[in-house]
């Protein structure tokens, strides 16, 4: 189904947006947040747009959002993150973003991406980090951690793990992490990238599954991953994730 621009939108230009369970966001050319109202297992487009109230963010322009079941992540224009609590349409348009303090000097961020207590990000000399210490009691979290071995243009996080585009162009994803360890253990590459070796967006499915874009036929392609469990091949940390043995297929 497609979702009109309608009612909110029309004319305005969505330059990104983002979506958890029932939950759409969008951003559009003049800075301004949109929230898709009405989402439901049994109306997956929903009823209608609604503006957020972005009085407190004036002169702040959010430019990449992603939203999780603890709330929304965003980064400015200047690459400073932020977050807020809650992200359905409704009476949680008038919360309040709280600006999330860096603990290091002059980190500028490109994007954010979150899936509940998972919040990594990259910065603009695509260097990977994850936000330590977020839970339900501390959606915030306590500080950024510089996460070494590999320079990435994206990541996307997601309840299974974690997987990145490095600057390489290869895909990767991240040993061991869980709640416990949000950092995980190592980077692994993803074997036998899409068909034309060109990736120039991925994102993550709940349930298990990564898709991209290729930067040269534009095409979608798609494999599954699969959770480790405890105990079998990776540390006594956690579970991690492992690419299924189906291979890229064209979406």
């Amino acid at each position: 189904a497609v979702v009109s621009t309608q009612s909110g939108l029309y004319g305005r230009g969505v330059v990104h947006i983002a979506a958890t369970t029932n939950v759409l966001w969008a951003v559009d050319q003049s800075g301004q947040i949109h929230v898709r109202a009405g989402l439901a297992r049994d109306n997956v487009t929903g009823t209608h747009w609604q503006s957020l109230n972005m009085a407190q963010m004036f002169g702040v322009l959010l430019h990449k959002l992603s939203c999780s079941d603890r709330g929304v992540w965003a980064v400015d224009n200047t690459g400073t993150s932020w977050f807020r609590t809650g992200c359905a349409a409704g009476t949680d348009t008038v919360q309040a973003w709280i600006k999330v303090e860096s603990n290091c000097p002059n980190l500028k961020f490109r994007e954010v991406s979150a899936a509940g207590s998972l919040v990594w990000a990259v910065d603009v000399r695509n260097s990977v980090y994850v936000r330590t210490g977020v839970s339900y009691s501390l959606p915030v979290g306590n500080s950024w951690e510089h996460v070494p071995g590999l320079q990435c243009v994206l990541v996307r996080a997601a309840q299974e793990g974690v997987v990145a585009l490095s600057t390489s162009q290869s895909l990767v994803y991240r040993h061991g992490t869980c709640p416990a360890l949000p950092a995980g253990n190592y980077w692994r590459k993803v074997p036998g990238p899409p068909p034309d070796g060109s990736v120039s967006l991925i994102t993550t499915l709940k349930g298990g599954g990564v898709w991209c874009q290729s930067g040269r036929s534009n095409l979608l392609y798609g494999r599954r991953v699969k959770t480790i469990p405890d105990g079998e091949h990776v540390t006594d940390h956690g579970a991690g994730v492992e690419p299924a043995d189906d291979g890229w297929e064209v979406v």
